[in-house]
């Protein structure tokens, strides 16, 4: 099956949705997802369908995708009669962690093809086990003989290569083995939010020239894959600065960000062009508007996104 079947097999309606937004502003979206032969392009092309279909609610025009004098910004808007250029970032599981989601996906696929009705825990350690090493073939041998015995819940089984099974209980609800758990713990790097090759700071100065002749505010759409394991409230304190609280001299709480530990308001000013960032969380947007920006939205349109705007914290 091509990767387009795989993804929109049972999504017909998304696909109708996005042929719909393809024929409303002459775009090209399900064609370039039935050619695309490479997973991470995409799921690229599947980020710029997010953000494509939060723009259709909110503009006139989208151009996709098209020559901006010597650039090609994945998306030249119309807003409120102010043209907005927006370019998508996404950024993906670590490679570590990405190995590690595909070893478990696999294994657990694996497993639970043993027609016991069961469902089980197991457990690894992810700095032992080396994923090309596990024979699965192996592995679902030695767990089928062992269900093949009747099991009380905390019984375990030691799997090669670290792993370990714990059989949790029975269910008339289930006509397989069902898995739960997982090894290792998550790989919180935040470099990869704000380092020098994170997706946006590579974004944030790529549009400066076109902006210098154009004047046209930009915004970074950030779409942020599940397992990357960060989230907006991750984001928050990385573009505004650190939150502090003060009491005054009537004990009534105040709070303010530490301005200059936040990527906005850093001297090197590497977001000055920015008008702000669009993130996209598991299909939930939430705008981080930038105050200190040089090119600004329309009052107007600025008051049209801060309806999406994080609360302050």
């Amino acid at each position: 099956m091509s990767l387009f079947e795989l993804y929109f097999e049972k999504r017909l309606d998304l696909v109708n949705e996005i042929k719909a937004l393809d024929e409303k502003h002459q775009l090209h979206f399900i064609t370039l997802l039935q050619k695309e032969k490479d997973r991470a392009n995409f799921l690229s092309i599947i980020s710029e369908i997010y953000f494509a279909r939060f723009f259709d609610t909110i503009a006139e025009t989208i151009l996709h995708d098209k020559p901006l004098a010597n650039k090609r910004p994945d998306f030249n808007l119309s807003i409120n009669n102010q043209q907005i250029i927006a370019e998508v970032a996404r950024l993906n599981p670590s490679e570590g962690d990405q190995k590690q989601l595909q070893f478990e996906s696999a294994f657990m696929t694996s497993m639970e093809q043993i027609k016991f009705n069961c469902m089980v825990d197991f457990d690894y350690d992810q700095n032992a086990l080396i994923p090309d090493d596990v024979d699965l073939d192996v592995c679902k041998a030695m767990l089928s003989d062992w269900l093949s015995a009747d099991r009380a819940p905390g019984d375990q089984l030691q799997l090669p290569h670290t792993i370990l099974m714990e059989f949790l209980y029975y269910s008339e609800k289930l006509d397989h083995v069902c898995l739960i758990g997982g090894g290792g713990s998550i790989n919180f790097d935040f470099r990869r939010l704000e380092g020098p090759n994170s997706p946006l700071l590579k974004k944030s100065n790529k549009y400066n020239e076109l902006i210098d002749v154009f004047q046209m505010p930009y915004i970074i759409c950030f779409d942020l894959d599940f397992h990357t394991w960060f989230g907006k409230r991750d984001l928050y304190p990385k573009l505004y600065g650190s939150s502090v609280a003060n009491y005054d001299r009537d004990w009534v709480l105040t709070k303010s960000h530490l301005l200059d530990t936040g990527l906005y308001y850093q001297p090197d000013r590497p977001f000055h062009k920015v008008a702000g960032i669009l993130l996209c969380e598991g299909g939930e947007f939430t705008y981080f508007h930038n105050y200190a920006s040089d090119v600004k939205l329309s009052q107007q349109n600025e008051q049209v996104f801060l309806q999406w705007q994080h609360p302050y914290c």
